[in-house]
Protein backbone atom coordinates (compact mmCIF):
# COMPACT_ATOMS: atom_id res chain seq x y z
CA UNK A 1 0.00 0.00 0.00
CA UNK A 2 1.34 3.65 -0.93
CA UNK A 3 -0.66 6.66 -0.25
CA UNK A 4 1.22 9.93 -0.96
CA UNK A 5 -0.05 13.03 -1.00
CA UNK A 6 2.33 15.06 -2.44
CA UNK A 7 1.27 12.61 -6.06
CA UNK A 8 -0.90 14.41 -8.15
CA UNK A 9 -2.82 10.78 -8.99
CA UNK A 10 -3.56 10.94 -5.17
CA UNK A 11 -6.89 12.88 -5.25
CA UNK A 12 -8.35 11.89 -8.15
CA UNK A 13 -11.66 11.17 -6.73
CA UNK A 14 -13.83 13.31 -4.22
CA UNK A 15 -12.77 12.48 -0.42
CA UNK A 16 -10.68 9.53 -1.79
CA UNK A 17 -7.14 8.62 -1.16
CA UNK A 18 -5.92 6.54 -4.22
CA UNK A 19 -3.79 3.92 -3.02
CA UNK A 20 -0.88 4.34 -5.96
CA UNK A 21 0.80 0.84 -5.45
CA UNK A 22 -1.72 -0.56 -7.68
CA UNK A 23 -3.22 -2.62 -4.94
CA UNK A 24 -6.93 -0.78 -4.85
CA UNK A 25 -6.38 0.10 -1.12
CA UNK A 26 -8.03 3.56 -1.46
CA UNK A 27 -8.87 4.95 1.77
CA UNK A 28 -11.88 7.59 2.43
CA UNK A 29 -11.46 10.59 3.94
CA UNK A 30 -14.40 11.44 6.62
CA UNK A 31 -15.28 14.85 7.91
CA UNK A 32 -12.93 16.59 5.31
CA UNK A 33 -9.86 16.61 5.85
CA UNK A 34 -7.70 19.71 4.16
CA UNK A 35 -5.90 18.36 1.48
CA UNK A 36 -3.11 20.37 0.17
CA UNK A 37 -0.18 20.32 -2.40
CA UNK A 38 2.06 18.10 -0.13
CA UNK A 39 0.02 16.63 2.85
CA UNK A 40 -3.69 15.98 4.39
CA UNK A 41 -4.34 17.87 7.30
CA UNK A 42 -6.00 16.21 9.96
CA UNK A 43 -8.01 18.35 12.94
CA UNK A 44 -7.75 16.09 16.18
CA UNK A 45 -11.01 16.34 16.91
CA UNK A 46 -13.18 14.21 13.94
CA UNK A 47 -11.34 13.91 10.77
CA UNK A 48 -10.24 10.67 9.80
CA UNK A 49 -9.60 8.14 6.76
CA UNK A 50 -10.42 4.57 6.75
CA UNK A 51 -9.81 1.98 3.92
CA UNK A 52 -12.80 1.61 1.39
CA UNK A 53 -12.23 -2.46 1.64
CA UNK A 54 -10.76 -4.63 3.96
CA UNK A 55 -6.90 -4.69 3.87
CA UNK A 56 -5.75 -8.18 4.22
CA UNK A 57 -2.30 -8.76 5.79
CA UNK A 58 -3.15 -12.45 6.72
CA UNK A 59 -0.87 -14.11 4.02
CA UNK A 60 2.94 -11.80 5.49
CA UNK A 61 5.05 -13.01 8.19
CA UNK A 62 6.57 -9.80 8.49
CA UNK A 63 5.61 -6.11 7.45
CA UNK A 64 6.87 -2.39 7.60
CA UNK A 65 4.90 0.60 8.36
CA UNK A 66 6.76 3.76 7.35
CA UNK A 67 4.49 7.27 7.79
CA UNK A 68 5.91 10.57 6.93
CA UNK A 69 4.14 13.44 8.92
CA UNK A 70 4.07 16.42 11.24
CA UNK A 71 2.44 16.31 14.77
CA UNK A 72 0.68 19.83 15.56
CA UNK A 73 -1.12 19.44 19.27
CA UNK A 74 1.09 19.42 21.92
CA UNK A 75 0.77 17.13 24.92
CA UNK A 76 -2.19 14.26 23.37
CA UNK A 77 -1.99 10.86 22.77
CA UNK A 78 -3.11 10.15 19.70
CA UNK A 79 -3.19 7.57 17.07
CA UNK A 80 -1.64 7.90 13.76
CA UNK A 81 -2.46 4.29 12.23
CA UNK A 82 -4.40 1.00 13.62
CA UNK A 83 -4.94 -2.03 11.24
CA UNK A 84 -8.30 -3.01 12.96
CA UNK A 85 -10.82 -0.77 15.05
CA UNK A 86 -8.90 -1.22 18.02
CA UNK A 87 -5.90 -3.58 18.92
CA UNK A 88 -7.21 -4.11 22.12
CA UNK A 89 -10.04 -6.54 20.72
CA UNK A 90 -8.56 -8.00 17.83
CA UNK A 91 -6.07 -10.19 17.70
CA UNK A 92 -3.68 -9.64 14.74
CA UNK A 93 -4.02 -5.87 15.29
CA UNK A 94 -1.26 -3.53 14.98
CA UNK A 95 -1.07 0.15 14.82
CA UNK A 96 1.25 3.37 16.40
CA UNK A 97 0.13 5.22 19.24
CA UNK A 98 1.97 8.91 19.50
CA UNK A 99 2.94 11.46 22.75
CA UNK A 100 4.40 14.34 21.53
CA UNK A 101 5.48 15.36 24.21
CA UNK A 102 5.26 19.06 23.25
CA UNK A 103 5.94 19.06 20.33
CA UNK A 104 9.14 16.37 20.72
CA UNK A 105 8.60 13.50 19.25
CA UNK A 106 8.68 10.65 22.38
CA UNK A 107 6.74 7.74 23.89
CA UNK A 108 5.97 6.50 21.17
CA UNK A 109 4.05 3.00 21.19
CA UNK A 110 3.52 0.34 18.33
CA UNK A 111 1.51 -2.39 19.40
CA UNK A 112 0.29 -5.62 17.68
CA UNK A 113 -1.65 -8.23 19.33
CA UNK A 114 -0.06 -11.36 19.12
CA UNK A 115 0.37 -14.06 22.10
CA UNK A 116 3.59 -12.62 23.75
CA UNK A 117 4.10 -9.75 21.33
CA UNK A 118 2.57 -6.90 22.70
CA UNK A 119 3.67 -3.01 22.86
CA UNK A 120 7.05 -1.30 22.47
CA UNK A 121 7.81 1.97 23.51
CA UNK A 122 10.36 4.19 22.15
CA UNK A 123 11.82 7.81 22.35
CA UNK A 124 13.21 10.20 20.30
CA UNK A 125 13.24 14.22 20.18
CA UNK A 126 13.39 16.03 17.12
CA UNK A 127 13.97 19.12 15.93
CA UNK A 128 12.37 18.69 12.68
CA UNK A 129 8.55 19.50 11.58
CA UNK A 130 8.05 16.50 9.63
CA UNK A 131 9.32 12.91 10.31
CA UNK A 132 9.28 9.68 9.17
CA UNK A 133 8.47 6.32 11.33
CA UNK A 134 9.24 2.89 10.60
CA UNK A 135 7.89 0.40 12.40
CA UNK A 136 8.32 -3.25 11.52
CA UNK A 137 6.52 -6.19 13.19
CA UNK A 138 6.87 -9.48 12.68
CA UNK A 139 4.81 -12.77 13.64
CA UNK A 140 7.40 -15.63 13.08
CA UNK A 141 10.77 -16.94 15.06
CA UNK A 142 13.09 -14.21 14.76
CA UNK A 143 15.74 -12.23 16.63
CA UNK A 144 15.34 -9.12 15.05
CA UNK A 145 11.49 -9.19 13.83
CA UNK A 146 10.14 -6.23 15.92
CA UNK A 147 12.07 -3.04 15.05
CA UNK A 148 12.01 1.23 14.73
CA UNK A 149 13.78 3.48 12.70
CA UNK A 150 13.13 6.76 13.20
CA UNK A 151 13.68 9.08 10.16
CA UNK A 152 16.29 6.09 8.95
CA UNK A 153 17.95 5.64 12.35
CA UNK A 154 17.42 2.92 14.37
CA UNK A 155 16.91 3.30 17.96
CA UNK A 156 15.75 1.05 21.05
CA UNK A 157 13.17 0.51 22.55
CA UNK A 158 13.13 1.31 26.50
CA UNK A 159 11.35 -0.10 29.24
CA UNK A 160 9.54 2.98 30.52
CA UNK A 161 5.80 1.92 31.26
CA UNK A 162 6.55 -1.61 31.65
CA UNK A 163 6.97 -2.36 28.17
CA UNK A 164 9.21 -5.26 26.72
CA UNK A 165 12.33 -3.70 24.88
CA UNK A 166 13.66 -7.46 23.37
CA UNK A 167 13.34 -7.14 19.26
CA UNK A 168 12.66 -10.74 19.60
CA UNK A 169 9.11 -12.31 18.12
CA UNK A 170 7.92 -15.64 18.21
CA UNK A 171 5.83 -17.88 16.24
CA UNK A 172 2.29 -16.97 17.05
CA UNK A 173 -0.89 -15.11 15.93
CA UNK A 174 -0.93 -13.65 12.56
CA UNK A 175 -1.52 -10.67 10.98
CA UNK A 176 -5.90 -10.61 10.15
CA UNK A 177 -7.92 -9.29 7.33
CA UNK A 178 -9.56 -5.89 7.90
CA UNK A 179 -9.81 -1.76 7.91
CA UNK A 180 -6.96 -0.06 7.89
CA UNK A 181 -7.72 3.90 9.93
CA UNK A 182 -5.30 6.75 9.92
CA UNK A 183 -5.40 9.37 12.45
CA UNK A 184 -7.92 8.22 14.92
CA UNK A 185 -8.87 4.40 16.65
CA UNK A 186 -11.70 3.33 14.71
CA UNK A 187 -13.51 6.88 13.56
CA UNK A 188 -14.24 7.27 17.14
CA UNK A 189 -11.37 8.55 19.06
CA UNK A 190 -8.28 9.10 19.47
CA UNK A 191 -7.53 11.25 17.46
CA UNK A 192 -4.69 13.22 15.21
CA UNK A 193 -4.24 15.75 14.85
CA UNK A 194 -1.16 16.90 12.34
CA UNK A 195 -0.43 16.13 8.80
CA UNK A 196 0.34 13.73 7.37
CA UNK A 197 2.56 13.23 4.16
CA UNK A 198 1.92 9.37 3.22
CA UNK A 199 1.85 5.86 4.38
CA UNK A 200 3.41 3.08 2.75
CA UNK A 201 2.58 -0.77 3.72
CA UNK A 202 5.14 -3.59 2.92
CA UNK A 203 4.79 -7.09 3.24
CA UNK A 204 8.11 -7.77 4.49
CA UNK A 205 10.81 -6.85 6.79
CA UNK A 206 12.80 -3.92 4.59
CA UNK A 207 16.49 -3.46 5.11
CA UNK A 208 17.86 -0.64 6.81
CA UNK A 209 19.47 0.47 3.02
CA UNK A 210 15.55 0.49 2.09
CA UNK A 211 14.45 2.51 4.68
CA UNK A 212 17.60 4.98 3.88
CA UNK A 213 16.58 5.29 0.61
CA UNK A 214 12.77 5.69 1.29
CA UNK A 215 13.68 8.55 4.03
CA UNK A 216 15.93 10.66 1.32
CA UNK A 217 12.87 10.14 -1.25
CA UNK A 218 10.30 11.35 1.57
CA UNK A 219 12.96 14.65 2.22
CA UNK A 220 13.67 15.37 -1.04
CA UNK A 221 9.24 15.11 -2.13
CA UNK A 222 8.96 17.62 0.23
CA UNK A 223 11.33 19.77 -0.19
CA UNK A 224 12.73 20.16 2.89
Amino acid sequence: MWLDAGNSRSFIKENIWHDLSGNGNDFYLYNSPTISEKYVSFNGINQYAKSINKLDLSKYDSITVEAYFEITDSNNISILFEHTSSWNNNMGGFGLALNNNGYSLAQNLFHTNHTSQSGRNYFKVSDKKFNTHTNIFSKIQKTDGRLVYFNAEPLEFTSDGGYDTSTQTNANGQFTNDYMYIASRGGEGIFFKGNLVGLRIYGKALSQEEIGKNYELDKRNLNI
